[in-house]
């Protein structure tokens, strides 16, 4: 197999990053995918499956869902989304009051800012809170003194200036979020134990996608795994996403768990 890996926008590149932001995401994976069977001395089968973690569970489900219109020429055969996010708005509600939760916070309201001129970053960030939050925005990974300082700077207190989901911000948040509408066999896991994205928000986006009549769609949850553990052996997810890939290359019809 031939693993290609996209740089979104504004990482290494000119322009904002569209962090959580489905076509922005997309886009940079399908086009990281035709870049790729243009590269000289490489040949590559015309199949190819989308993988995604987290917020590249996001892109993934995008991908999928834009593939068609946006890259007809591109022969997608599944997408497989592990802990992503499924449901922005019930995503920022969880994690809004944590450290971690405020850095990534300030991420997507900094691309959402960026992108929309209805979501304006300072009218939604709580007074205080702007400069810490800016900083946080900057950094690709959060270190602990910078999450310590965040804790001492909040309180425990949300950093936005309102419930979001009553929010500008949350309309572009339920603007972006992602169905299983696609022509594709749909593969969707997570931990259990998820300290990040709760497996009840990913439960819940899955129990509506097949009471929508998107029943191609395999959900898979590993007990006693955590969002990046589930990634790691003694986890099964890795060896069952191999065969469930190889399964996709070779015409098998997808498992719909609905």
């Amino acid at each position: 197999m031939v693993i290609v890996a996209p740089d979104y926008v504004g990482m290494g590149t000119e322009g904002d990053t569209p962090f959580l932001i489905g076509t922005g995401q997309a886009h940079s994976s399908l086009d990281a995918l035709r870049a790729a069977y243009q590269l000289p001395d490489v040949t590559l089968a015309d199949q190819a499956v989308v993988w995604g973690h987290s917020q590249g569970g996001h892109a993934a489900l995008w991908t999928g869902l834009i593939a068609e219109d946006y890259a007809p020429d591109l022969a997608i055969e599944g997408v497989s989304a592990i802990s992503p996010v499924t449901d922005p708005v019930s995503l920022v509600q969880s994690i809004e009051h944590s450290a971690v939760g405020s850095v990534l916070v300030s991420l997507g309201l900094t691309a959402y800012s960026n992108t929309y001129d209805d979501v304006p970053f300072d009218d939604t960030i709580r007074p205080g809170a702007h400069v810490m939050i800016r900083e946080a925005a900057e950094r690709c990974v959060p270190s602990s003194a910078l999450l310590a300082s965040i804790i001492a700077g909040t309180g425990g207190d949300s950093i936005l200036a309102e419930d979001v989901g009553g929010s500008g911000f949350g309309d572009r948040l339920r603007e972006n979020t992602p169905s299983a509408e696609m022509p594709f066999p749909l593969l969707v896991a997570g931990g259990e134990a998820d300290e990040v994205i709760s497996i009840a928000i990913t439960e819940s986006w899955v129990a509506d996608q097949c009471a929508a009549g998107f029943d191609d769609l395999d959900f898979r949850v590993y007990p006693g795994f955590g969002h990046l553990s589930v990634l790691e052996v003694p986890s099964a997810l890795p060896e069952e996403l191999i065969i469930w890939t190889e399964e996709r290359f070779s015409g098998e019809p997808g498992l719909s768990t609905c």
